[in-house]
């Protein structure tokens, strides 16, 4: 093995699992052994330093030689008794060395037991590739955890290194308890370093049987779970576990796989001029999880003329450029607020080497992903992993489902212009029903999609993040589908959508939360950026493709990236603070909603709720109305729950609402609008567009239009009473149907 170069030895604390480190190594050369590559003894490393990895029979080998003491020899208690000490080992790990033929054995020196690394893991892969509920467990982790390496378990007669450390609101003072440990199963004289074996925690950090141990959600249970790769570089050594598992019912032997990188990241090697910031009002961003006193959570921007690389990666030749203009709207950005660009990127295709060594989830690399590999209830997401003491963000990734995504816009496309073609043609009722079809298809998977919740957890304190499934940073999939603009083509329409997409989860990797009233900034128009005065807002299908970078993330921003205050305090608010179902809404502001669009929200629910009354009438035909009420509930209850919300915090925040008294119409004091919301309701069922529509229809026909008008009053009446707002006997301009 080739000395250290003394200088290194800062850049060296790696604390578990390697023999040393390089100063400096490019992204792009993984130094690697895997169970299919090892050899008896290999080397891993760079130009200057080398790493080795060995199995069992050169273990054996080299302790016959007696150039490797036994863990439990006296000469090696003797050495490992001198080393920090962190007492018991964990409880949840294993206690004994597998010591497997086909094991990775990994060396550590002697003389870095002691230091600082940070810790996590993150799934990167599963060789189902069908299953969307699989998919989505994909970039699942660990919030990484500030560990140190200590020696345990000499009394006890089974050495090991374990990682010390603290779970939660961790300070200074706060205590470290051991989290896990590493069996040693040998002490290299001639190397000066602890031989860990890394099979042993195989079983420990099997991801997928502490996610659903008894298979109730992936209906698998786990056969074998082993180490099967080490790899270093760019001060980062990571090792993946592999699970397989086969069908808990016995239906077949086919096995599903799943792989978790798991990483150790050396604390100096982070920005030493990164400065920590505490939040502010006005923006919003990701904080620490860990730290007692939470911090906002952002890439470095030092003036050193470091950047935040991206690897784009199996991208469509036809979308590469819409992939470099998402990632050069924010750099435009940046180059106001720190005075040049931030972020750089190269394109990685199928194919290419690189291609398969380029893993999202991995926290030596930035990806921006088209998955084309896993399915995913999702249109896409974009988490990031951040140092928990100071909030330096060190690894952002995005997911986009572009095939899914095409697929489903390809099909609104072609159904909205075979439903013109009806239309053309005078069968309406055709055209209704393709629409309807289509929505209940879509609305099908966004009920699946409410459903998919599990959680997890790593031993007793360690909650695992299953980051698909987090509201603050999923965008799924929209709810309803109307016609497509008109005289907008496909392409024109999912390029936009999808540069949406692209820059709001990019958005998420620099930290910054969902906004959920940016569109009552909105300044109308057909052009990007007119929707919404934030990329971080939700915006329905026809309004979503308007949506671009606005003035709060630029105000956002220049907060998180130079410490500038924000100008203005109510352009924001996120997913804890918005109008949602199994909550007080009396202190809760309606314009915070993600259901909502335009600069006039109230407005909105207002039309939506037109919609839906329409749909239940049929309106300028004798013949009945395609829908029924109770298909169009959801719909109702959405719009029902955006009026309620202002019924309700009126009193509390009506006095910060900036988009319903300066519209006609609408009354001067908050304390008349309880009253503005009942007429609302009331009008939408009651006027003369309904009864001359119900009029125009005779027998069968009338008696569903009358029917529907009567089941939607009193779906609204219960759904508003759920909220607590009584408007029974209040909304109806007919006898309603019983309240159930």
């Amino acid at each position: 093995m080739k000395k250290i170069n003394p200088s290194l030895m800062a850049l060296c604390a790696l604390g578990v699992l390697s023999t040393a480190c390089v100063e400096k190594s490019s992204p792009q050369k993984l130094n690697k052994v895997s169970l299919d590559s090892a050899t008896a003894e290999a080397v891993i490393g760079d130009d200057k330093v080398d790493f080795k990895v060995i199995n069992k029979n050169a273990l054996s080998q080299k302790s016959l030689a007696s150039k490797i003491l036994k863990p439990t020899s006296q000469k090696a208690l003797d050495t490992l008794a001198k080393l920090p000490q962190g007492g018991k080992n964990p409880e949840s790990i294993a206690k004994t060395a597998a010591v497997q033929s086909e094991t990775l054995l990994v060396g550590f020196p002697i003389g870095l037991v002691g230091e600082q690394n940070i810790f996590g893991g993150v799934l990167t892969d599963v060789t189902d590739t069908n299953s969307e509920d699989l998919g989505a467990l994909k970039l699942t982790d660990l919030t990484p955890i500030h560990v140190r390496t200590v020696v345990t378990g000499i009394s006890e007669g089974t050495p090991m290194l374990a990682l010390v450390g603290c779970a939660s609101d961790c300070s200074e003072s706060a205590e470290q308890g051991p989290l896990l440990a590493f069996p040693i199963v040998g002490v290299d004289q001639e190397s000066q370093s602890l031989i860990l074996d890394m099979s042993a925690i195989g079983q420990e950090l099997d991801l997928i049987s502490m996610i659903d141990p008894k298979g109730e959600y992936t209906k698998l249970r786990a056969i074998k779970s082993a180490t099967v790769n080490v790899e270093y570089s760019v001060s980062t050594l990571v090792f993946d576990i592999k699970t397989d598992m086969v069908p808990v019912d016995g239906s077949s032997t086919n096995v599903t796989s799943f792989n978790v990188r798991w990483y150790m990241k050396l604390t100096s090697g982070f920005n030493s001029a990164f400065t920590v910031r505490q939040p502010t009002n006005g923006v919003g961003f990701f904080t620490t999880e860990r730290r007692e006193s939470p911090v906002i959570q952002r890439f470095a921007a030092a003036n050193d003329g470091s950047s935040v690389h991206y690897h784009i990666k199996g991208v469509p030749e036809s979308y590469k450029q819409l992939f470099a203009d998402s990632v050069e709207n924010w750099n435009k950005e940046f180059k106001e607020i720190i005075g040049r660009d931030l972020l750089t990127y190269e394109f990685v295709d199928v194919g290419t080497p690189s291609y398969d060594e380029v893993v999202a989830g991995d926290i030596r690399f930035n990806v921006i992903e088209w998955e084309l590999k896993h399915k995913a209830p999702y249109v896409g997401f974009g988490p990031s992993i951040a140092n928990q003491y100071t909030g330096e963000i060190f690894s952002g990734n995005v997911l986009v489902q572009g095939v899914m995504t095409e697929e489903m816009y390809k099909r609104w496309f072609a159904v909205s212009d075979q439903v013109r073609a009806y239309q053309a043609q005078g069968k309406i009722a055709q055209a209704q029903k393709m629409l309807k079809d289509f929505n209940a298809d879509i609305q099908q998977k966004q009920a699946a999609l409410s459903k998919r919740t599990f959680k997890m957890k790593l031993g007793k304190n360690l909650v695992m993040n299953v980051n698909s499934q987090r509201p603050e940073l999923l965008d799924q999939i929209p709810r309803v589908f109307e016609l497509t603009p008109e005289g907008m083509g496909y392409q024109e329409y999912v390029n936009r959508y999808m540069q949406d997409t692209l820059e709001h989860e990019i958005g998420h990797n620099l930290g910054l939360r969902h906004n959920f009233k940016g569109t009552v900034g909105a300044v109308g128009g057909d052009v990007r950026g007119t929707a919404s005065r934030s990329i971080m807002e939700y915006l329905p299908n026809l309004h979503v493709i308007n949506s671009g970078i606005g003035d709060y993330d630029r105000m956002a921003l220049a907060f998180g990236y130079r410490g500038i205050k924000p100008t203005e305090t109510n352009w924001f608010c996120t997913d804890e603070h918005q109008v949602r179902d199994g909550i007080d809404l009396r202190g809760i502001n309606p314009e915070c909603n993600q259901n909502d669009a335009t600069n006039d929200p109230f407005g909105y629910f207002k039309e939506r709720l037109d919609i839906a009354i329409a749909h239940l009438v049929n309106p300028g035909s004798a013949k009945a109305p395609l829908y029924e009420a109770k298909e169009l509930k959801g719909q109702i209850d959405n719009v029902v729950l955006g009026l309620t919300s202002y019924a309700l915090g009126a009193s509390s925040t009506g006095d910060q609402w900036v988009a319903f008294f300066d519209k006609a119409g609408r009354p001067a004091d908050k304390s008349q609008v309880p009253a503005y919301v009942v007429d609302t309701m009331r009008e939408a069922l009651c006027n003369d567009t309904v009864t001359q529509a119900i009029a125009m229809k005779s027998g069968e026909a009338k008696a569903k239009a009358e029917n529907n008008i009567k089941t939607a009053s009193a779906i609204i009446q219960v759904k508003a009473y759920q909220l607590g707002f009584n408007v029974l006997g209040q909304v109806a301009c007919q006898q309603s149907l019983p309240l159930e």
